[in-house]
This record gives C-alpha cells, structure tokens and sequence, in this order.
C-alpha cells in the first residue's frame, strides 16, 4: 500500500511539474538578502538594473552590494538554465539548470573554489506569493566544499541568494562558522514580493535601508507625491483621505502575502480592520492618476 501511495505521489508530482509553464530568474526587480556574521545582522540589495549586451547576446545586469560583485545573467527559457559572468571576466558559468530531474548531477565553479558536483535528491514544490513553484534540492559529499546543500526555487533562485556560487563563506551554523547568507526576499516590482521567507528577521529592513525601496515601493513614488493620508479614526477602523481619486487598496502583511484587495473611485474611504492580528500591515495605495504609494500600519 505505502509502495502505490508513493507511486501516486511521484506521479502527481510528475503531472504537476510538466503542466506548470517555466517561470523565468530575469523577470525579478530585485533580491533581498539577510547576512549572519558573529552577532551582527545586515540586508543587502540585488537590483535587476535591465538588459546589456555582450557578445550579441541579451543580459541583465544585476547590481549586488558592492560594484566589484556586479553580475550578468543569460537565461534561456527552452532549456530552462540560467548562466551567470561574474565582474571582469567574459566566459559564462552554468548558474542554474531549471530542467533537472531526481538523481540527475551537475558541476558548479564557485568562486574561489574548485569544481563541485552536485545532486539532485529530491524535486518539490515552494509555495509563494506569487504562486507554486519548482523546488529543486540538491547536496554533494565533497567535503573540501564549505556548504553541502542547496535549494534552487524556479525564478526565484538559490534560497542563500540570486548568486550563490560567489557567496563562498556559507555555513549552516550562523554564529559560529561564519557568515550565513538567505534570501528574505524577492520582488517583480517594488512592493510586489515573488517570495518571501523569515530568517531570523522578516523582510523589513529599516528606512534607508538597501532594501527599503523593493519593499515600499518608494521607487515608483515621484518627488511630486500627491497629498494621502492613512490613519485611525477609532481603534478598529482606517481612514483614507486624498487628493487624487483612489482607485485600488490592496493590503498585505509585512511577509508579503495579500490579505484585501478593494476597488474605489473615490478621494475618501474607510475601512475595518476588526479581523487584522496585531503586527505590521503594508497597504499600496493606486491612484487615479496612475501613481502608487506605499503606507505602513501598526495594529
């Protein structure tokens, strides 16, 4: 019996994986990345700055907390694979290969590191924002190689980050060891998350923070701001108040995940929050004018 339920299982998986269509690592705005070190905490910002060309080829380039870590990535969305060029070099790297199966190997070149096989134990599925996607993990027994797994999430990336094989200093024990990298968040566009996870601190760096303008949306925010004002009018209920005609409110928690999403067309609206746990809640706020602003709220 435990032999057919694990055959249905791996037949369902099957199914699901072959009818889900590819979702493309280049379509992301942006990373955020929660580095560990002793008992020092800190983000950094992985920004998709848009096509270049190299070669006759099409690129992204993709800015990383310090210029000499810039990146270009390749994708190919029929292989389903991902090639990276790393700062002052001109040859590729395999970055990600989208299109393994179980058992399935694959040769990585981390910097400063030699060659590393890895394979594929196992092929699952990641829940987020955004929708499931394919979850691929995979481990190696080189033990000249400081971490021995890695987790790929289609069009999201490696769990430690868009650019794993740079980030040679990994290590599961996160004060002790070394640094310990993890991808907090990703984003298509500011404010809008493709994935979020908690480690250790949620994705909500602090204002000014490298990440603060994926998480707000404050980029697409115009130094012209129209006038809008959110607050309490009693304990249990929003006000919102502005001088463009509101036209969508969407609600979120601070992991990203959407929890209201109302239409208005209106300059004034009010709104309960009689079902809201305390905690941070982040409201987008579209305008008629085609603007968008972001506001936070503490229950």
């Amino acid at each position: 019996m435990k032999n057919i339920s694990l055959i249905l299982s791996l037949l369902f998986i099957s199914l699901l994986s072959t009818s889900q269509p590819y979702h493309r690592f280049t379509d992301n705005y942006g990373w955020c990345v929660h580095q560990s070190f002793s008992l020092a905490e800190t983000y950094f910002a992985y920004t998709n700055l848009g096509d270049s060309i190299v070669n006759g080829r099409v690129y992204k380039f993709i800015k990383a907390p310090y210029h000499w870590s810039d990146f270009l990535v390749r994708e190919d969305e029929l292989e389903q694979k991902v090639w990276i060029i790393f700062k002052d070099s001109s040859s590729e790297n395999l970055l990600y290969d989208f299109s393994l199966k179980t058992y399935d190997s694959i040769t990585v070149k981390p910097v400063l590191y030699p060659p590393v096989t890895y394979v594929v134990d196992s092929i699952g599925f990641a829940h987020t924002p955004l929708g499931i996607r394919k979850k691929i993990s995979l481990s190696t027994s080189d033990t000249t190689y400081v971490y021995h797994k890695l987790i790929w999430i289609e069009g999201i990336g490696s769990t430690f980050g868009p650019d794993y094989l740079s980030e040679t200093t990994l290590n599961p024990n996160k004060y002790f060891n070394g640094p310990f990298y993890c991808l907090i968040c990703a984003y298509t566009s500011p404010g809008v998350q493709s994935y979020s996870q908690n480690c250790g601190l949620p994705c909500y760096p602090w204002p000014g923070g490298p990440c603060y303008s994926m998480i707000t949306g404050m980029n697409s925010v115009p130094d012209n701001n129209p006038e809008v004002e959110v607050h309490f009018i009693s304990s249990r209920e929003l006000l919102f108040q502005s001088n463009e005609i509101i036209k969508l409110i969407q609600i979120f928690t601070v992991e990203g995940r959407l929890i209201d999403q109302i239409s208005i067309a209106d300059h004034q609206f009010t709104y309960q929050t009689n079902h809201w746990a305390s905690g941070i809640y982040v409201i987008k706020i579209s305008l008629d004018n085609k603007q968008t602003l972001v506001r936070k709220i503490k229950m």
